[in-house]
């Protein structure tokens, strides 16, 4: 999470004197805020924590501190007792003044236990002393802990407040511009929702072709769909498939530099207007102007598209599909062979909007959330 908010704070640096970029500053401001109330969030259930183990630490030290009183007293009580028994003779005498030889026996083996126990008692009260300190120690640790978590936590939220006081400027300053900027947003939107039905409809071409080869070869035939209606893969591309799979929650950022998502998947309400409802097919990535895109592991291209300043790659890793969209420049063409990692194109760089790149990932026609995909 603090990763996350570096990388904001380094991407609202680069639009702080750009005066087009109210948008994009908005879309920043709004994911810093969430993310670093998540962060004081967890700074409180820390101090929780650490306040139960206080507590706890201060029980402990009071049972201790009574066992070690206990055992004190015990010690000198017993030590008080063998003194007034031994007033008259040492030990030496004691055992001379035995009546028989076994008993002289008895008495030395006596001296010889309570020497013994006494080493005994006094290394426990040692070890209980011991005890009783490293307690007072942990506490005072746990004390300094929390002291720093709350002035960790004090400060955060400082910043929290200073972040959305400056969110409520730009949204006011926005208010002038309310309509066109709407119909700027309404016009992106427009076009993102006919590049995916566009995708869409490559992806049931594909599958298509690929049920209709598996057909021709008959019963011989090596290709397998993973999911009813769903892609007819050759053995090459299960394998593939497979191995994608495998790597759920471990797939490389699509996006060089300082990055965040500033667009969550699937439906919800829009992060300006709460009384729209957004349904995004993957995630936005807030970039670095002109930041390059990598592809998140080996695949295929099998489509491009041209459109200006929304350009589109669809890589296919088997019976799954990576989509980079959003787009200026494009380094790759259909039927080109990518590896884990391959620079395939450019974020395109809206003056108001910012630079965003969209990423989606299907499996058989069925959008997934990119961000349960790649790596934290």
């Amino acid at each position: 999470m603090n990763k996350e908010i570096k990388e904001t704070t380094a991407l609202l640096k680069q639009t702080e004197n750009n005066s087009k970029s109210q948008v994009s500053r908005i879309n920043l401001l709004t994911r810093q805020i969430e993310a670093r109330s998540e962060v004081i969030a967890l700074l409180l259930e820390e101090t929780k924590i650490f306040e139960k183990e206080i507590t706890a630490l201060g029980k402990e030290i009071e049972k201790l501190r009574i066992e070690y009183g206990e055992k004190q007293k015990q010690y000198g009580k017993a030590l008080q007792t063998m003194q007034r028994g031994r007033k008259a003779q040492d030990k030496i005498l004691f055992v001379l003044s035995a009546e028989s030889f076994s008993q002289s026996l008895r008495r030395m083996r006596y001296l010889r236990e309570y020497s013994s126990w006494q080493r005994i008692q006094a290394q426990s009260i040692k070890n209980k002393q011991m005890e009783l300190q490293a307690k007072r120690d942990e506490l005072e640790q746990k004390k300094k802990a929390k002291a720093s978590l709350l002035a960790q936590k004090e400060e955060e939220s400082l910043t929290l407040k200073k972040e959305e006081q400056e969110r409520q400027v730009k949204l006011g300053e926005m208010k002038k511009e309310e309509k066109r900027l709407r119909d700027l947003i309404a016009g992106k939107r427009k076009s993102i929702d006919e590049l995916n039905r566009q995708i869409e409809e490559h992806i049931a071409r594909e599958i298509e072709a690929s049920q209709k080869a598996q057909k021709a070869e008959g019963a011989a035939s090596e290709r397998k769909s993973e999911t009813p209606g769903g892609l007819a893969m050759t053995k090459q591309e299960q394998k593939l498939s497979s191995s994608f799979g495998e790597n759920k929650g471990r797939l490389p950022y699509p996006v060089s530099g300082s990055s965040t998502v500033v667009d969550a998947f699937g439906v919800h309400p829009h992060r300006r207007e709460r009384q729209v409802t957004v349904d995004n097919k993957g995630i936005d990535i807030q970039t670095e102007a002109s930041a390059r895109v990598k592809v998140v592991f080996n695949g295929v291209v099998t489509w491009t598209s041209s459109a200006r300043n929304d350009m589109a790659v669809v890589v296919k890793h088997g019976n799954y599909i990576t989509v980079y969209a959003n787009l200026d420049e494009i380094y790759v063409k259909k039927g080109d062979r990518v590896s884990i990692g391959q620079q395939i194109g450019r974020v395109y760089n809206d003056e108001e909007l910012g630079s965003i790149l969209r990423f989606q990932l299907q499996r058989d026609k069925i959008w997934q959330n990119p961000a349960h995909w790649i790596k934290k």
